[in-house]
């Protein structure tokens, strides 16, 4: 048994193919941050550097890296890096569209796999931290490849691939702009040695977090 754990099931399946409107949507509108976002992350990265070197407490533990958008965390067996958050209604090139009441967050990524062999679709590199609600689980409804909008069945070694994770939420949880944090863990190379034969990734751990605000292409 070889790629992510067993927890990594999709279960939207978009069905792609051909050139994808999601990205011309996420080009077109792109980078809309304010002074007042950017003066933020300033604060958070300054108290983070300020946790790391002993300025807020003297814990023993250490701290978990706050990245900026854009920062590469080097991981095992992902290295992940999240550029943007966004929120809509539907994804049109698919046909997802939240349920009455929802919307649907896009965390897109760029996710290189750093491992000898193929790995599943990544689903466990990322969570979206705070966000979630009785209806809405832990584990990305989908995620797919941004380029054409089609389902991840594998993640070749050293392959640089950018993918858009998918949740859907209350529509009244987030406007745009609104800041939200996306954890990103690692995992443990497991190997069988009994009944089965093989290698599987799995344990997930927290290894960074990222704070970063969400555009609402739907206003664009």
């Amino acid at each position: 048994m070889t790629g992510d754990e067993a927890g990594d099931a999709v279960g939207v399946t978009p069905v792609g193919g051909g050139r994808s409107r999601l990205r011309a949507r996420l080009t077109t509108g792109a980078s809309r941050l304010t002074l007042k976002w950017l003066s933020r992350i300033a604060f958070v990265l300054i108290l983070a550097a300020s946790a790391l070197f002993g300025g807020l407490n003297d814990a023993e533990a250490a701290p978990i890296p706050v990245l900026a958008a854009g920062e590469t965390h080097l991981g095992t067996p992902l290295n992940v890096t999240v550029t943007r958050a966004v929120v809509l209604d539907e994804i049109e090139g698919v046909g997802i569209t939240a349920q009455p009441g929802n919307r649907l967050i896009l965390v897109v990524v760029e996710l290189e796999n750093t491992w000898t062999s193929p790995l599943a679709t990544g689903a466990a590199a990322i969570r979206i931290d705070g966000l979630m609600t009785p209806a809405v689980t832990d584990a990305p409804a989908g995620v797919f490849r941004l380029a054409d909008e089609s389902n991840i069945s594998r993640l070749q070694p050293r392959l640089e691939t950018e993918v858009a994770f998918i949740w859907e939420i209350a529509a009244d949880v987030l406007a745009d702009e609104d800041p939200i944090t996306v954890n990103i863990y690692d995992q443990s190379l497991f190997t069988f040695t009994s009944v089965a034969v093989g290698e599987q990734w799995t344990n997930p751990v927290l290894a960074a977090t990222i704070s970063l605000p969400v555009e609402d292409l739907d206003l664009q």
